[in-house]
């Protein structure tokens, strides 16, 4: 998770990255599964679920500004 010696930077960096949401969303759904209230649970899978979005948005991302850089 986000820690307070972070720099903005890095803040920033990790927002592009792809790796870095899919962890979040393992997260999400591991705390989902022990969770017995099935409202929390369902709240959880939706957040893992916007955290698979985050991480596809970061893919695409990096793939158009790779293509940006190719001459």
């Amino acid at each position: 998770m986000v820690g307070a010696s972070w720099t903005w930077g890095e803040l920033v960096s990790q927002l592009h990255d792809a790796d870095f949401w899919r962890q979040r969303a393992q997260e999400a759904r591991a705390l989902a599964e022990i969770m017995t209230l099935p409202i929390a649970r369902r709240e959880m899978e939706h957040i893992a679920a916007a955290y698979e979005r985050l991480a596809n948005r970061a893919e695409r991302a990096a793939g158009w500004k790779s293509a940006r850089e190719r001459p």
